[in-house]
């Protein structure tokens, strides 16, 4: 379950987290027009007529602007890395998937165990004493 916040946590509980996720891959960082009708409204071809119909009633007609969130992206491609190295996947092997530098998917990975990649070498030093 992702948590959005703002205008994409407002979506996301009047339409369903999934079709909120689908708008914001769709437009996020954009913004719409939220139309008068519903019925073959772009929103609607995007998230459903009934969908859309909540968000007439909840937002009204008129401009709304969609976050960006983690839909699209830098944030998006953070998160596949993310998931990619929770699933055990190598440095390497992500960096190539999501077209990332080594070295940003390593900072990716100490954030995901909690290192600190200022101090870790340092304490993983020792003299053998």
């Amino acid at each position: 379950m992702t948590v959005l916040t703002g205008i994409a946590g407002e979506i996301a509980v009047l339409i369903g987290e999934a079709r909120a996720a689908r708008l914001l891959a769709a437009l996020g960082g954009t913004q719409i027009t939220i139309p008068a009708q519903a019925s073959g409204s772009s929103l609607a071809r995007i998230v459903g007529e009934d969908a859309a119909a909540r968000m007439i009633v909840a937002f009204g007609p008129g401009k709304l602007t969609l976050p960006m969130a983690t839909a699209r992206g830098r944030g998006a491609v953070k998160r596949r890395a993310v998931a990619l190295l929770a699933e055990g996947r190598s440095l390497r092997d992500v960096a190539l998937t999501c077209n990332l530098h080594t070295r940003t998917v390593s900072r990716y990975r100490e954030e995901l165990r909690g290192d600190d990649p200022g101090l870790g070498p340092l304490f993983a030093w020792s003299d053998g004493g």
